[in-house]
This record gives C-alpha cells, structure tokens and sequence, in this order.
C-alpha cells in the first residue's frame, strides 16, 4: 500500500482516499479529507469524480473570496492612510503659516529696531561734527585774541623803545660834545635796542603768518600747509593734534608704514603728548629714522615721571646718538641726575655740530 501525507495537517493519506476523492491533490501539494472539510469543502469530491481523469481540479471558491477580502482590506488601508496623509498635510501647512507670520514680524521688529539705531548714530555724529566744528571756531578766536594781544604788546614795546630812543637822541643832542668812555656803551645799548625792535618785529610777522595758515586750515583740512601738502600722507597729519589719544596713535602708525622721512618733522611734536603710549611710539618711530632734531626733546624726557617713557626715550638716543653716559632709566632720581646732566652738557656742547651731521 502506497502511503502518502497531508501536506497541511501531515497525517498519513492512504490511496484509497485519493481513489474515493475525499482527498485530493492541488498541484504539488496533497489536502486530506478533514483538511477540506476544515476549508469549508463538501462537493469537492462528486465535482471531482465527474471530470475527467486528465483535467485538473476547479479553484475552490474560498480562495477567491479570500482574495476579495484581502484586496478590500488594501483599499480601506490605502484610502485610510490617504486620509491621514492629508490631515498631517495640512497640521504641517498650518504650522508653516504660524512659522512664517512670526517670522515676517520678527522681521518687521528687527527692521524697526535697525533704523531707530542709525537715526540715533546719526543724531550721535551729526551733534559731535557741530560741536567739533564749535571747538574749532573757539580755538581761532582764542588764537586771534592771542595774536592781537601780543602784537598790541609788540607795537607798545615798539612805541615805546622809539620814545626812549628819541628823548635820548634829543637829550644827547643838547648835551656839549664831550669825549668819555661811557659813548660807547650807550651806543652798544642803541645797537640792542634796534635789534630788539627788530627782533620784535620779525615776531610780529611770524605770528601773523601762524594765524594765517591756521585759518587757512580751518577753511579748507585738505589744503596743504607746506611744501609736504603733495605728498599723499599729509591729511595724516590733522589728526596728530585731534583732542583724543587714539586718533593721534593711529595717524602716528599710519604715517609710520609711509617710510618716508618727512613725517618726522609733524611727528616731533608727539614726544610731549599728554599720552605715555604716544610718547614712547613717536620716539620709535624717529629713532627708525635716526632723526636728529629729536635728540634735545629725547635728553629732556629723560625726566619723565612714567618709567616706560624713560626706556623708549634712552633706547632712542642710543641708536641715534649711540651714546648713553650710563643713564639707568629704572634707577633711584638721585643716581639718575649725574648722568642726565652728562646728556646735557653734551647737548650744549656739540648740539649744533651735531644737528649739522657730525657725530659729535
């Protein structure tokens, strides 16, 4: 006897089974009996029984309402997930609106709080640029008060000289002839005396000269007010006497990386600033040039209270003197005095022959 298995519960199918058609085989696998009947089969057997023994056996039909099912079981799935799909849409549209309108006023803020700076930046520098051009106008008035002041002073002096010269004149002219040794002293005071009405003179027109450029100045920053005013560096200079210390530092670099040895003369009046740190740059900056006109201010900070100062200065005449005397910046004041008369009196001694370019 052939025995064969269920493929579905594995229990042993005997032949005469499959003869009778309680069981059957469905392409390549074999159903029992009690497997059919599980499946809701029945008329499987007569059905099979009247075909012929060559056709192959009909699809039960709970396999197609299966696949119904399953297929109806896709479409609810789809048309429910579509839905679903559609309302996370739009909570994300409603969310993108509520994201975009806060950032359109966030914006709108940002924009408003931008413009109310620069209108307060730009009140700022407008009031600063008036009393800037304010300090100006009080500067030249006090500069003119002063020139007008010292000429006054100078045409009193003058008038002055001139009528003790003339009571003299007169007074000798009534005097007899009369040979003495005091004639020519009182000549070697006449001879004074016009030169300090000269000298006085010459005074008068050197101040006018000042007012006149620095009016000149004041009218027109660009216009240059030497030979130098070619030279693109030249505006450079307006700021070294601006009223603060950062603007002098930066004109002071500025004019530095020029390399150009005419800045040394507008740079000479930095080594008195107010400013330490400007101090000790504008020493540097003459001692890169070895400028020579620097030397009596240099000798002269030598006493300054700032013990930085002291060291930029001293290195200064070092490298353009090459002389030190032993003058110890960080000493005591008392061991520092000898020295600091040493520079001096080689500065009056040689001071001109030096500035002339001999070593001294």
């Amino acid at each position: 006897m052939n025995i064969q298995f269920c493929d579905l519960c594995n229990e042993s199918v005997a032949e005469k089974e499959l003869k009778a058609g309680s069981a059957y085989q469905r392409g390549e696998r074999l159903i029992c009996a009690a497997c059919d009947e599980a499946m809701g089969g029945g008329g499987f057997a007569v059905a099979q029984a009247s075909k012929p023994a060559d056709s192959k056996p009909a699809q039960p039909i709970w396999a197609f309402a299966g696949v119904t099912a399953v297929s109806v079981l896709l479409a609810g799935w789809a048309l429910w997930h579509a839905s679903a799909m559609d309302t996370q849409v739009g909570i994300l549209r409603q969310r993108m609106d509520t994201v975009t309108s806060e950032v359109d006023l966030r914006w709108a803020r940002l924009n408003g709080q931008q413009e109310a700076r620069w209108a307060s930046y730009s009140a700022a520098a407008t009031g600063d640029l008036d009393r800037q051009g304010a300090d100006w106008q009080e500067r030249l008035r006090e500069l003119q008060a002063g020139v007008e002041g010292a000429s006054r002073t100078a045409q009193a002096s003058q008038e002055q000289l001139r009528a003790d010269w003339a009571a003299w004149k007169k007074a000798e002219a009534e005097k007899p002839k009369v040979d003495a040794p005091w004639l020519d002293a009182i000549e070697k005071l006449r001879s004074r005396i016009e030169e300090q009405r000269l000298a006085n003179e010459e005074v008068w027109v050197v101040l006018a000269d000042r007012l006149q450029l620095f009016e000149e100045s004041v009218r027109t920053p660009s216009a240059p007010a030497s030979a130098d005013g070619a030279a693109p560096w030249f505006a450079l200079t307006q700021n070294l006497a601006d009223s603060n210390p950062g603007l002098r530092l930066e004109a002071l670099f500025s004019l530095e990386q020029t390399r150009d040895r005419r800045v040394c003369t507008y740079l000479l009046p930095l080594l008195t600033d107010p400013d330490p740190l400007v101090r000790v740059a504008c020493a540097r900056v003459l001692k890169d040039h070895r400028f020579r006109g620097a030397v009596p201010v240099l000798i002269a900070g030598l006493e300054d209270p700032v013990l930085s100062v002291r060291i930029g200065f001293l290195d200064s005449l070092r490298i353009i003197t090459k002389r030190q005397f032993g003058y110890a910046p960080d000493g005591r004041e008392a061991d520092r005095r000898r020295p600091l008369k040493d520079w001096q009196d080689w500065w009056a001694k040689f001071g001109d022959s030096f500035l002339a370019g001999d070593p001294g």
